[in-house]
């Protein structure tokens, strides 16, 4: 039996477009995610399908944040 996967991927960048190794990304009001790796890229398996607010985070630079929706099936 398989069971459908969810999950958040991107890759956080400075306003140069340089990629932050080692930034915080959390899904806002949860205990759920992760670090960038030395690319920026990040990934946050096994969620539910719906709107999500990801809070980013590293140190010297403000923390921001980004609504995303997540409705594809990851692979």
């Amino acid at each position: 039996m398989m069971f459908s996967q969810y999950a958040i991927n991107g890759i956080v960048t400075d306003e140069k477009g340089n990629a932050l190794t080692g930034a915080n990304v959390i899904i806002e009001h949860t205990f759920t995610g992760t670090i960038t790796d030395q690319k920026g890229e990040f990934l946050i398996r096994n969620i539910k399908p719906g709107n999500y607010n990801l809070v980013v985070s590293f140190l010297g630079y403000e923390t921001a944040s980004k609504s995303v929706l997540v409705d594809k099936i990851y692979l």
